[in-house]
């Protein structure tokens, strides 16, 4: 099943499907990722994640509510996954992989 998200995913991100339900969906995939000890894939998951927020406009604050392409319910819904993001990729970090050399010396 995890494998069939990510290969769904990746068929959304070629095709060219952005938004806030694909975020939200890579979110969760990053999670299980995360959840599962499955370091360097959470990893990415959470930069692709954090990606696709700002290419949604969501990292621009208050002013997300100017683009006029979301309504009231969106805007709030798209803060909330943004800062989920934004929590997750400060929690998911090269020194959380038990299994990689962070230095090579």
């Amino acid at each position: 099943m995890y494998l069939r998200a990510k290969r769904w995913l990746l068929d959304l991100e070629i095709g060219g499907g952005l938004s806030l339900q694909v975020m939200q969906a890579s979110l969760l995939v990053a999670l299980f990722e995360f959840g599962n000890a499955i370091f360097p894939s959470a990893y990415i998951s959470v930069g692709t994640c954090a990606r696709m927020g700002v290419a949604l406009g969501f990292d621009v604050g208050e002013e997300i509510e100017r683009l006029g392409w979301l309504n009231r319910v969106e805007v709030e819904e798209g803060r909330r996954t943004w800062w989920g993001v934004l929590a997750l990729d400060r929690f998911i970090t090269p020194e959380n992989f038990p299994a990689l050399p962070l230095n090579a010396e």
